[in-house]
């Protein structure tokens, strides 16, 4: 999809507190939680990236890790995520903080 201009562009909405949107700053390494409404049983760690001059530095398990105690903070009896099989830095660490591959089929 394409904006071909930027006049026109709505006014950034009010949203409910404790929601803010705020101009993004240097992010060196991020990770996000997703626990869907239909499922909140089951969270899901998503997006799980490093900078790569910042790698081996435990930015990704500090996240994840904080990731695990949100998932249990929101009632999550478990936690799943999807990775990449040549992911091989990341996958270690996966089965480090708990995880399991799955058994194929």
């Amino acid at each position: 999809m394409r904006r071909p201009t930027l006049f026109g562009v709505p006014e950034t909405p009010i949203l409910a507190a404790p929601l803010v949107v705020r101009r993004a700053q240097v992010v060196v390494a991020t990770a996000s939680l997703q626990v869907r409404p239909d499922a909140p049983e089951c969270g899901w760690v998503c997006w799980v990236a490093t900078d790569r001059e910042r790698r081996r530095e435990g930015l990704a398990r500090a996240l994840v890790i904080n990731l695990l105690a949100m998932a249990r903070q929101a009632g999550c009896r478990e936690v799943r995520l999807r990775t990449q099989a040549d992911r091989l830095a990341a996958i270690q660490l996966y089965l480090q903080l708990g995880f399991e591959q799955p058994v194929p089929q």
